[in-house]
């Protein structure tokens, strides 16, 4: 099981990043208040990597989200859909698998290297 996890905002958007990367782990959060405080461990030694939608609510809930699973997770990765798109499924959907790939192949590669994105 990979230590490293992607969290998206929606279902859809979670299969999107498994579509772009197979064997890629992503999971779904709706919204900051679907997550319970007793889940939150959950986290545990995780390298989070969260991918809300491109508005307001998706920035508050990447800060929310960040705040949260801080105390649990080994890092927590803001990582964001491409500027163009309003999230994953939209810049999968429009740009297409083999260029979806790319884009969260290399943010997966600078999370870890905690280079490019804002860690914790």
């Amino acid at each position: 099981m990979s230590d490293q996890l992607f969290i998206a905002e929606g279902e859809l958007d979670a299969l999107s990043l498994q579509a772009a990367l197979p064997g890629v782990a992503a999971a779904a959060i709706p919204g900051t208040q679907t997550l319970a405080r007793d889940d939150e461990p959950l986290f545990e030694g995780k390298d989070v990597i969260l991918v809300m939608d491109n508005d307001d609510a998706g920035r508050k809930a990447r800060a929310e989200l960040e705040k949260r699973l801080r105390p649990y997770a080994r890092s927590v990765t803001q990582a964001y859909v491409h500027p163009d798109f309003s999230d994953v499924n939209e810049q999968l959907v429009k740009r297409g698998r083999k260029w979806s790939a790319g884009y969260w192949e290399a943010v997966r590669t600078e999370a870890v290297k905690r280079k490019v994105f804002r860690t914790v």
